[in-house]
């Protein structure tokens, strides 16, 4: 388990119609990110998540494995989950451990291009998982 200087506590966020679920767990460190992106203003949703990994990521101990399973992601969305990829290759050339495994629909075409995007410009190792 990872010692923190302060109690340290998951971070979660239930689903919305329009914000996916978010559920990080601090001693397992599995990261979940499920559902449906599709807010008009995400700042306030994904600085929320930036801010908590800020703190979290630089003192991670073990690997650290994000699972991102998205239905749909707006434009606006898709900007966050860039900064979020930022942040996690930042600390992932520091030398932690982080995967991220993106699962997508076998008939999902757009989440799965969005997936090989990502994976085409990151340093860290992302999983394309199609799900039947």
């Amino acid at each position: 388990m990872t010692e923190f200087p302060f109690t340290m506590t998951n971070l979660i966020l239930k689903a919305t119609n329009s914000a996916p679920m978010v559920e990080f767990n601090c001693e397992t460190c599995v990261f979940t990110i499920e559902g449906r992106s599709i807010l008009e203003d995400p700042s306030g949703f994904y600085m929320s998540i930036y801010e908590w990994l800020e703190i979290f990521l630089p003192t991670a101990t073990k690997e650290v494995i994000f699972n991102i399973k998205l239905e749909y992601v707006n434009s606006s969305s898709s900007k966050y989950l860039t900064g979020l990829f930022r942040l996690i290759d930042q600390t992932f050339t520091t030398g932690k451990q982080i995967v991220v495994n993106w699962f997508y629909d076998e008939y999902d075409e757009s989440i799965m291009d969005l997936g090989m995007h990502y994976r085409d410009h990151f340093t860290f190792p992302i999983n394309l998982i199609q799900e039947i």
